[in-house]
């Protein structure tokens, strides 16, 4: 099988970039106000704590979702005889 060509997203310069930018941004939320509705808003990194959480219900909502839905490997095959 053949390697996959690396993208800018891909190469460690790729990588270099995401975290600068996800440094920048934390630096960021230090000094940007916030016009918050609520108290939590206001909170320092309120917003990324609370997208990880979500993040985190999402993929275990989805993996019991898999598991009531999925069928065991043998589901289709038929008894000895019955073909």
């Amino acid at each position: 099988m053949a390697k996959p060509r690396p993208t800018k997203f891909t190469s460690a310069n790729g990588l270099r970039l995401l975290l600068a930018l996800a440094a920048f941004l934390l630096l960021a939320e230090v000094f940007v106000h916030r016009h918050a509705y609520f108290a939590l808003e206001a909170l320092p990194l309120f917003f990324a704590a609370f997208g990880f959480l979500a993040f985190l219900v999402l993929i275990a909502v989805s993996w019991l979702v898999a598991k009531w839905v999925t069928r065991s490997a043998d589901y289709y095959d038929t008894p000895e005889g019955d073909a």
